[in-house]
Order: C-alpha cells, then structure tokens, then sequence
C-alpha cells in the first residue's frame, strides 16, 4: 500500500475494481473491494479450507487493517463482523 514493493502504477492498477459483482461490491486483482462515489472504501480477502477459514478487510482511508483467522468453517466472518461494527462504526 505505500509503494515499496511495486511502483505507483502498478499498485493502481492492482487496487482498481474490475468486475462488479453485486451493487457496491467489485472484484479486481487484489480480491474484492466495497465501492461508493467517493472510490474504493474497503478492500476485501477471504480464504476457505474445509474447517479453517479467514477474512481480511483493509480501510484505507483509515490506514485500518483487520485480518480475523478461524479454524471453524464460518466462524471469521461473524467475528470480522462484530469488530467492524466496534472500531470502524464507532
């Protein structure tokens, strides 16, 4: 996120949304990204394996990145969730 690795190029082009999937919900190279006017509010990965799974959201208007891990088959995006509400809501 702060150009280190890749030049400013290519790291727009890797955070830009490609596909839409559903309403304010894109796909682009880097997973899924929650979208309004304003541009890309949130970036979203989520991995699943049978009785693990985890969710990472990044904020980066807010420099906030929040990665939940689970060895529960659901149990990530319920937490991920909760803590969303407390720290980014609030």
């Amino acid at each position: 996120m702060n150009r280190k690795l890749l030049s400013e190029e290519m790291t727009r082009l890797l955070l830009t949304p490609q596909e839409n999937v559903v309403e304010e919900i894109f796909y682009g190279y880097v997973g899924y990204m929650e979208s309004n006017e304003q541009g890309v509010v949130k970036y979203i990965q989520m991995g699943y394996n049978p009785e693990i799974n985890y969710r990472a959201v990044h904020y980066s208007n807010q420099d906030l990145t929040i990665i939940v891990c689970s060895n529960h088959s659901e149990d990530a995006y319920e937490m991920l969730k909760e803590i969303e509400y407390l720290i980014v809501n609030n």
